[in-house]
Order: structure tokens, then C-alpha cells, then sequence
């Protein structure tokens, strides 16, 4: 099986003054949440959809909501949705390329590019496949 990052695309983008935030000193300084989502209209197709929070020199708070599409050779099959490879392997692909727009977008804002710590994505569908069972 033939599976290939197929687009990008930064869906929204909010970068907050700190006092726009009721509860800035509450929130930690990185967070970030993902989904798999299998379309039925694109039976050879599936995006992770991610969720991003960073506060960026205590002074902002940045929103991202980025999705990956990924193509594959073949029709999704069940098989295929259960497997580890779309809720582990193609976050761990798709997470570098929103690194690099996060980096690239905050330096273009004229504030020090930032680079988002590593995620281990096995570790969080492992803790959400706990919380679910």
C-alpha cells in the first residue's frame, strides 16, 4: 500500500494579546489536541485534523487549527481506520510540517520563531483509547 502526505492547510489562526485571555496564567504554555477524520465522500482520503494552543513570550496566545490530508493507493477500508497508522503514524508525519509553519509563521509576525516540543502521538491514542474503554 502506496500512503502519501498529500496537503497541508492552516484552518485558522488567532494570535491573542494575553489580556484578550481571561484565564491566560491558567493555560500551560503548549497544548495540542488531533482527530482522524475518514470522509465518506473521499473513500481514498483521511485528514488529521489538529488542535493547537502556545503562548508564545507569555504575552500572546496562539490558536491553530491545521489539517493534513493524506492519500492513499486503495479505498479505506476498516481495517485500515482501526490500524495504528492513522491515529499514531500520520500525526507523527504530518506534525513536523506544522512545526515548521509555526516556526515560520511567528518569525514572519516579527516575534522569535518557536519550536513546539516533540509529541509523542503513540502515548496520547494510547491514553485516549484508555479514556474510551
Amino acid at each position: 500500500m502506496n500512503i502519501q502526505l498529500y496537503t497541508n492547510k492552516a484552518k485558522e489562526i488567532n494570535l491573542l494579546d494575553k489580556d484578550q485571555v481571561e484565564v491566560f496564567d491558567e493555560i500551560d504554555e503548549f497544548g495540542i489536541h488531533y482527530e482522524p477524520n475518514f470522509s465518506e465522500q473521499t473513500s481514498d482520503k483521511f485528514k488529521i485534523f489538529f488542535a493547537l494552543r502556545l503562548k508564545v513570550k507569555n504575552s500572546h496566545l496562539l490558536l491553530l487549527e491545521y489539517e493534513s490530508t493524506f492519500k492513499l493507493d486503495r479505498e479505506l477500508d476498516d481495517e485500515f481506520i482501526q490500524s495504528h497508522f492513522p491515529h499514531v503514524n500520520a500525526p507523527a508525519i504530518a506534525f513536523p510540517y506544522m512545526r515548521a509553519f509555526v516556526s515560520t509563521l511567528l518569525l514572519n509576525a516579527g516575534y522569535d520563531p518557536i519550536m513546539l516540543p516533540s509529541v509523542n502521538f503513540s502515548a496520547m491514542y494510547k491514553d485516549m483509547h484508555e479514556k474510551v474503554n
